[in-house]
């Protein structure tokens, strides 16, 4: 995994870490992590400009065109939590209305039938266990093997 990650962002980052990190989310389970930072490059204003207009994040109105197949697999190996019943995105910092957009793009693009979740002052998207096998089929090509 490690690897593959260093080919994906090869040029957009100052540094990779010289290993994973070792995580615990609280269950006391270890986890491994990989964080690192990309560089501040004009390839990413367009980006930046979309998602964060006036310094203020949001959710862009052609996000429909954005999440992708690829898009959502990214999203999940990188902010998801499963559950036996279902799966949580993370979708902090985004207001009700952007969260609901998500949920609404989810349900057009790829038939997965999300609902709204609060997580004390933000929202986040719940899929039920009953949707997996649709995000399974619609991931698993861009899915990293360790992610499975």
């Amino acid at each position: 995994m490690f690897l593959y990650f260093q080919l994906l962002f090869w040029g957009f980052v100052t540094a990779f870490p010289p290993v994973p990190k070792l995580t615990s989310d609280g269950t006391g389970k270890a986890h491994q992590s990989l964080r690192f930072r990309t560089l501040r490059l004009p390839v990413f204003n367009w980006f930046r400009d979309l998602f964060y207009p006036f310094g203020i994040k949001i959710v862009p109105t052609i996000i429909s065109q954005l999440l992708t197949a690829r898009a959502l697999a990214y999203w999940i190996m990188d902010d998801d939590g499963y559950r036996a019943s279902g799966m949580l995105l993370h979708t902090n910092s985004f207001t009700m209305a952007d969260v609901i957009l998500l949920i609404s793009v989810l349900e057009s693009n790829f038939g997965i039938k999300a609902t709204l979740r609060s997580a004390g002052s933000n929202w986040i998207i719940y899929e039920p266990a009953a949707f997996m096998p649709t995000i399974q089929s619609t991931v698993l090509p861009y899915l990293h093997s360790s992610m499975l």
